[in-house]
């Protein structure tokens, strides 16, 4: 096996390079199914709360595959385990083009295809950690940059290809292109140091959740998912019953990816600065990004108030990727990324499983999308607030420094795996 030994150099960029990808075409397709939740309704022509499933069902199964893609990743390391999602979400998004009905899209679709995804990015990113630590922030930022790329790119691309070839075979196109993540696996050789190799046999570590600030991103993530999953999902059916067309409804999708990716730059960088709050700038984000969301039944009469808000979204709510992966090295340092990041995506997946179908429930008994964005927006602030407490505490007692002294004693002499 060829090890790298280049640590901020040479071979690591070309490891972002490969998670770049991974994340573009990962997160590209599983933030765009809101263009295949309104093909599915007028396919199929079961409820709005049924047809929500398959998408909801794509991303919640990406973020449930975390702890498992984490075990992987300590057992076996990121190149074979990118390779096998790569080849896992492929075969799904293909095995989706002879689905009978919505039940069947559930599996392929929605539990199959997620699965791929969320194996293929934990590894991909863990990669990108294990190889760098002076340009840690620049090259995570540089990679999760890929998420703004890929939800700019893949509406159009998808809308495109279900006129021209019909949704079955856009799904066999996309699948096709998904396949690219298993060549982006083969990028990433294994990293040559020496505190990794220690790591190695430490397979499933619970000892995140001993910290207060990683239990209050578990909170945080679980109302954001929540919120976030029902503008994705149901964006596109709102301004098509707003009465936009389907291009100006895919346009809003792609505005939301295009601010995505500036806001990936300009908060990573910004979070980077050392007098500035981390926590206290994630949270302000997604309490903005959470009023944003509320706006959407206030201004639905303008389509540039719309494109306004999808872009204000999409900045704000790039602190997600930004700046969270960062937040999780610094309460539990890098020997407990992988496991830390892969427990925090079940709970992802719990939010994201939930908020999609609830707002197809609220329209279905109302009528109107109003409801569902209200609740949405107001979940997304509130998940906001939480992290707010932790940033107050700093404040007041500088307790997340007495956090990073206790995770770099930690990692002088690490804590026991779990039996």
């Amino acid at each position: 096996m060829t090890y790298s030994s280049d640590i901020d150099r040479g071979w690591a960029w070309l490891v972002v390079a490969s998670s770049f990808l991974t994340h573009t075409l990962t997160y590209g397709v599983a933030w765009s199914t809101g263009v295949y939740n309104t093909i599915f309704i007028d396919a199929f022509g079961d409820s709005k709360t049924v047809t929500a499933w398959a998408g909801s069902l794509t991303t919640a199964s990406m973020y449930a595959a975390g702890p498992l893609a984490s075990v992987l990743t300590n057992k076996f390391g990121c190149r074979p385990i990118v390779i096998a999602g790569g080849a896992l979400s492929g075969a799904g998004l293909m095995l989706s083009y002879f689905a009978p009905n919505i039940y069947c899209l559930y599996f392929s679709f929605g539990i199959m295809t997620g699965m791929g995804f969320g194996i293929s990015f934990i590894p991909a990113i863990t990669a990108v950690a294990q190889c760098f630590e002076k340009y840690r922030g620049i090259a995570t930022g540089i990679t999760v940059s890929g998420v703004g790329v890929g939800t700019f790119i893949f509406p159009p691309i998808i809308t495109l290809l279900s006129h021209a070839f019909g949704w079955r075979s856009s799904l066999l196109l996309l699948g096709a292109m998904c396949l690219n993540i298993c060549v982006c696996g083969a990028v990433l050789r294994p990293v040559k140091r020496v505190e990794l190799r220690q790591e190695k046999t430490k397979v499933f570590d619970v000892t995140a959740f001993r910290k207060s600030a990683y239990l209050l991103l578990v909170c945080n993530n679980v109302l954001v998912c929540f919120g976030l999953s029902i503008v994705y999902l149901h964006l596109m059916a709102f301004a098509e019953v707003s009465g936009r067309t389907e291009s100006q409804s895919s346009m809003l999708m792609s505005s939301i990816g295009v601010a995505n990716l500036i806001g990936r730059f300009a908060l990573g960088s910004f979070g980077n600065h050392p007098r500035v709050n981390v926590v206290m700038v994630y949270s302000v984000c997604f309490i903005l990004s959470g009023m944003t969301s509320c706006f959407y039944p206030v201004l639905s009469n303008s389509y540039i108030a719309m494109v306004t808000l999808s872009s204000l979204f999409g900045f704000f709510t790039a602190c997600f990727g930004a700046l969270l992966p960062a937040l999780l090295v610094q309460i539990l340092g890098i020997h407990r990324f992988a496991n830390g990041y892969g427990f925090l995506m079940i709970f992802m997946a719990l939010g994201q499983m939930i908020g999609g179908p609830f707002a197809g429930l609220l329209y279905d008994i109302t009528g109107s999308y109003d409801t569902s964005f209200y609740v949405g927006g107001s979940v997304i602030i509130l998940g906001g607030v939480l992290p707010l407490f932790k940033a107050c505490r700093k404040m007041a007692g500088d307790e997340m420094l007495d956090v990073e002294v206790s995770v770099i004693e930690e990692e002088k002499q690490p804590l026991p795996a779990a039996s």
